[in-house]
């Protein structure tokens, strides 16, 4: 009788583990991917591409490092508190940007109001690959993480300002098609975002941001292509 209830109370365990496993098994299935896992399936390299945004106000101010390899994996800029080490030479961050700013050129570069923009292809063995200088650069995330954000494409339109003062070939539309009405007069105005859909980006004219002595009495609001085939083709900037 003692083996018999032995013998059962081994087969309820057993049971209960093998429950236990195919549960676990199921929730690991269920689990969102990690970045590392779709790197592997992609050949380590997820191809995302937006916009890398490095705070450049953290290397300055807080004594921050940042190092920026290029294509063979070579130190390109040396990013160190206030200076930088660029191409044998130390340059001061602020001070020296129009001495060195040639020899990184990249999507936007103005470390006095804090910009340091790249375009980022995606991530390659655990590093942002970056363009600079129209090469393939990279800057590793494990150690660069609190100073690095990585944006989408709409991201970065829906958090900038779209410039359409001036002659370009982005006119405000009533509708988000290009055969809509051009609004008149729309090149007079500063815009913020509002929202997106696809390629058409709908904008507000700017009441504390506008041409002019006073912002306009009407609201002007409308729809301006910001993409096509894949690239962004309306200015941004980056304050009003």
């Amino acid at each position: 009788m003692k083996f018999i209830i032995t013998y059962i109370f081994i087969f309820i365990v057993l049971g209960c583990n093998e429950i236990k496993s195919k549960s676990e098994s199921k929730e690991e299935l269920l689990k969102p991917q990690t970045e590392t896992s779709v790197e592997k399936k992609n050949g380590n390299f997820k191809s995302e591409k937006g916009f890398l945004y490095v705070s450049i106000n953290k290397i300055y101010y807080e004594g921050q490092n940042l190092v920026i390899f290029n294509r063979e994996r070579d130190t390109l800029a040396f990013f160190n508190k206030e200076n930088v080490y660029l191409t044998n030479k130390t340059f001061n961050i602020i001070d020296d940007d129009y001495l060195y700013k040639e020899g990184i050129k990249v999507n936007t570069f103005d470390p006095e109001y804090g910009l340091f923009i790249l375009d980022c292809e995606g991530i390659e063995n655990q590093q942002y690959k970056v363009k600079i200088n129209n090469n393939d650069c990279f800057i590793d995330i494990k150690e660069n993480s609190h100073l690095l954000k990585f944006k989408t494409p709409e991201q970065h339109v829906m958090e900038s300002y779209p410039y359409l003062y001036g002659k370009n070939n982005t006119p405000l539309r009533v509708e988000p098609n290009d055969e809509s009405e051009i609004i008149e007069n729309y090149d007079k105005h500063l815009y913020e975002p509002v929202e997106l859909k696809g390629d058409w980006l709908k904008v507000k004219d700017d009441k504390d941001c506008y041409v002019g002595e006073e912002p306009s009495k009407e609201n002007i609001v409308g729809w301006v292509r910001w993409r096509k085939d894949g690239k962004i083709i309306i200015d941004i900037r980056y304050s009003c």
